[in-house]
């Protein structure tokens, strides 16, 4: 194979991830704000976006201070009022989220099937039977 290929398939390589990762940064600041939407104050719906990212990102061990310092912090106060005081309902979020897992996992199985799942009550129902259970195991 020739250079002129070789440079040509990595320069494709190179807009693939940097398409994944535009992608990855589009849905993570829509979830950002979706979820952010129930907390009351500026403060903690931007704490809430950093906080997202950082969980959420490749890291071998994921513990408290690493968190933190890489959102920013100088100390866990910030993270921790923001988890433990902030104007927040938590089961509305878990909702909110497992809604927008859901909205995801139909996207995926109509692309992949080409099955419209938001007229299929059978995916609805299993998302919901899915639901229910996880609420009771926990």
């Amino acid at each position: 194979m020739g250079t002129a290929e070789e440079t040509e398939r990595e320069v494709n390589t190179e807009k693939r991830e940097l398409s994944i990762i535009n992608q990855g940064a589009h849905v993570l600041a829509e979830l950002s704000v979706r979820i952010g939407f129930h907390f009351r104050r500026a403060e903690a719906r931007n704490s809430v976006g950093h906080y997202l990212h950082e969980l959420l990102r490749l890291v071998e061990r994921k513990n408290g201070w690493q968190l933190i310092e890489e959102i920013g912090e100088s100390n866990v106060h910030g993270v921790q009022r923001m988890l433990a005081e902030a104007d927040w309902d938590e089961e509305v979020v878990c909702d909110d989220l497992w809604d927008y897992v859901i909205e995801q996992l139909a996207k995926w199985v109509n692309m992949a099937t080409g099955v419209d799942t938001s007229v299929s009550g059978v995916f609805k129902q299993v998302a919901m039977m899915i639901n229910r259970r996880t609420k009771l195991a926990v």
